[in-house]
């Protein structure tokens, strides 16, 4: 049998080969604590001024904490290839064999405006990521995965409509869930879901990989952030709208969990649409969760094609 981390390089291998992420990489040992540098921001020569960040070299420290205690193990990593695009989201687990995640995440553009569910990926692979914290280090941990393949179903309804400026005009039923070949560890438990909207100003909490804008790459990790809700979903438009936390420059974490932290638990109440337009929201599931339902059943009883 393969020693754990012979399996972990397998599985990263595996879901880099199928995505076609040219820049993804076996995960590594955990590296010594480096010294702190400085980046120059971009818009450092429109303040004429200069303005800086420092960081820890090669550690996206503003992405939100790493989820090394496994509270948010739900939040996975989804890839797909549609023709020579590669995509690459986050996704949550709603069942063992389902993941809930974002349609535009999933499917191709009909132009410049335009999504809708007719040009969407047919399957996708899925990665799982159980963390061990090591000692004293606050950022880092071991980890280990699982590497899981889906049909992809996105909602018929799928429709997000953007204007010139990038900016959502409305955004209805961004979802997509995917029915996987087999279940998922029992280590890593589904996440439910809640039974009423999300309202201003529940602190909402985001988990998913993240999109470092600095280095233009993916983090590998699974991060989480609070996040203020400021606006419910309203008519023609599914999102809630939320405040993300101050300095936040992290948006790779689509089609992660929105979470509602209810006594200890964690409550479903959207997926995340952070790198879709400009803002940043969550689709909300509440008006959907007939739709997530139905999926569900038809994972329990055998008629995924």
């Amino acid at each position: 049998m393969p020693s754990p981390r012979g399996w972990l390089a397998t599985a990263f291998l595996a879901l880099t080969a199928f995505v076609g992420c040219d820049g993804c990489q076996a995960p590594r040992p955990p590296p010594a604590p480096a010294a702190p540098r400085t980046v120059t921001s971009p818009i450092a020569g429109e303040l004429g001024e200069s303005l800086a960040l420092t960081i820890e070299a090669d550690r996206l420290l503003l992405a939100g904490k790493l989820d090394k205690e496994n509270r948010y193990a739900s939040a996975v990593v989804v890839g797909a290839r549609l023709g020579e695009q590669s995509k690459r989201c986050s996704g949550v687990l709603v069942d063992r064999r389902a993941v809930l995640t974002a349609a535009h995440c999933l499917c191709a553009p009909q132009s410049a405006s335009l999504m809708d569910a007719s040009n969407c990926a047919q399957r996708a692979a899925v990665s799982t990521i159980l963390y061990t914290p090591v000692p004293g280090l606050e950022d880092e941990a071991s980890s280990s995965s699982a590497l899981y393949l889906g049909v992809v179903h996105p909602h018929p309804a799928f429709r997000v409509l953007l204007n010139d400026h990038g900016e959502v005009v409305s955004s209805v039923a961004d979802l997509a869930m995917i029915h996987l070949e087999s279940p998922v560890e029992e280590a890593i438990s589904p996440v439910l879901m809640a039974r009423t909207e999300a309202q201003p100003p529940e602190t909402l909490i985001i988990a998913g990989q993240a999109y470092d804008e600095i280095y233009d790459r993916y983090d590998q990790n699974r991060r989480f952030s609070r996040n203020t809700a400021t606006r419910p979903p309203v008519a023609g438009d599914s999102r809630i709208l939320v405040r993300q936390p101050s300095g936040h420059l992290y948006k790779g974490d689509s089609g992660g969990p929105c979470l509602r932290e209810d006594s200890g638990h964690s409550l479903l109440v959207g997926v995340s649409s952070r790198n879709l337009g400009r803002g940043a929201a969550c689709t909300s599931i509440h008006g959907y969760q007939a739709w997530v339902r139905s999926e569900l059943r038809h994972t329990a009883e055998g008629q995924v094609p």
